[in-house]
């Protein structure tokens, strides 16, 4: 009995001797090289959350709410996420598709009030599983969400492709995301802000908002910074504009675009939901079954209407570049800003990180810190360290 005592207090000394010298050497080191990440950018702010398990091994927040400010932004600070506002909405989307209420090979047509149709593929439906792989012949290049789907036709069609019928080809459209929350509101019959709001930022513990007019009073936000660190979106001017937060498919298209109010915290308890299978602490928001087809190639189901091989599941990115393996999640981009919020389930990483008022470099699909930032992920846990990428800051 005493020597299996003295084995667990000899345990236990050797843990807190490990915990000790991470807090003392590691997390100081990761610290620095924290810091230089953003320093050598020329950053505003931004932050890092780095887990394992839903085990927070890492977080560090870089910089105040403006140049020359003195009020430090924090990794619960708010952020305009851009494009990684389609992750979070196509959580919601697949509750829709669990509960049978919205089929992800059935024609768009039939959910929502106005048609979704190719023109120069009027025969084929335009699909949930192709909007959410990116795969639905929709253009590219649109920007403008007001849309007279009545009248497309051939001779006056500004979203559609003509040289490739839906689910054939693989091309990102901002306005597959505008689509996603056309869907919620159609078929909840609730705004995507509320629907949002009850079925997965309450029941996660976070504070978020497709407008920031509908934040609580006092929530701590950040305006969006060029790259040369200018302000090039002030969140209380658009707090200022009007927004409608009731249920209009048609005319609410473009929130679910890049519109989402959310802190890098709340963007680590997220895709460490996804990594968990849909569950998180207390409860569940999608079935583990779920998270896994959304992974997966969309071309690769029997019977899918899509038949082209897609980098995206079903609103969440494959990449392949980084270390240890494949990891999903997805990246925006606005300006000088980018958000990035990947998990690994080989190692159980998950990482989201967040830089404002910088001039970005890509690496492949990646922005070059986010990579930099799956890699040392990779590297905490005991993955083989990679080369070091260059600090120079890009003219």
């Amino acid at each position: 009995m005493k020597k299996g005592l003295a084995l667990l207090l000899s345990v236990i000394l050797g843990t807190c001797v490990l915990l000790s010298a991470f807090a003392e050497e590691g997390g100081n080191d990761w610290e620095a090289w924290a810091k230089k990440r953003f320093w050598v950018r020329d950053a505003v702010n931004g932050c890092v959350v780095v887990t394992r398990n839903g085990e927070e091994l890492f977080r560090y927040a870089y910089g105040a709410h403006g140049n020359g400010g003195k009020e430090a932004v924090s990794c619960d600070t708010l952020y305009r996420c851009a494009s990684v506002t389609k992750m979070v909405t196509a959580v919601g989307v697949m509750q829709l598709v669990e509960r049978g209420l919205v089929d992800l090979d059935g024609d768009l047509s039939d959910v929502l009030p106005f048609p979704v149709k190719n023109p120069a593929f009027p025969e084929v439906k335009v699909t949930l599983r192709q909007v959410m792989s990116h795969t639905s012949s929709l253009r590219g290049d649109v920007g403008n969400y007001r849309i007279d789907w009545e009248n497309i036709t051939l001779k006056a069609d500004p979203v559609f492709r003509h040289d490739a019928a839906p689910g054939t080809r693989y091309e990102y459209a901002n306005l597959n995301g505008a689509l996603l929350g056309a869907v919620i509101e159609a078929v909840s019959g609730q705004s995507l802000n509320t629907y949002m709001k009850e079925n997965v930022f309450d029941p996660l513990g976070i504070t978020a908002a497709y407008h920031p007019s509908l934040l609580p009073e006092g929530t701590d936000t950040v305006n969006l910074f060029s790259p040369r660190g200018f302000i090039y979106l002030r969140t209380e001017d658009v707090a200022g504009e009007k927004y409608s937060d009731v249920p209009d498919p048609a005319g609410n298209l473009g929130a679910s675009v890049g519109g989402l109010y959310m802190s890098p915290a709340s963007l680590s308890l997220l895709i460490n939901c996804l990594l968990n299978g849909g569950a998180y602490p207390g409860g569940r928001l999608l079935n583990e079954g779920t998270v896994r087809m959304m992974e997966k190639d969309p071309s690769l189901f029997e019977h899918s209407s899509v038949t082209v091989s897609s980098p995206y599941g079903l609103g969440l990115e494959r990449v392949d570049a980084a270390a240890g393996g494949t990891w999903w999640g997805h990246q925006g981009r606005l300006s000088g800003f980018t958000a990035d919020a990947y998990y690994q389930r080989e190692t159980g990483l998950a990482v989201a990180v967040v830089c404002n008022g910088y001039n970005y470099r890509m690496e492949g699909s990646l922005v070059l810190l986010a990579l930099q930032w799956l890699n040392k992920a990779y590297e905490m846990v005991g993955g083989e360290a990679l080369p070091e990428e260059s600090f120079e800051v890009l003219e």
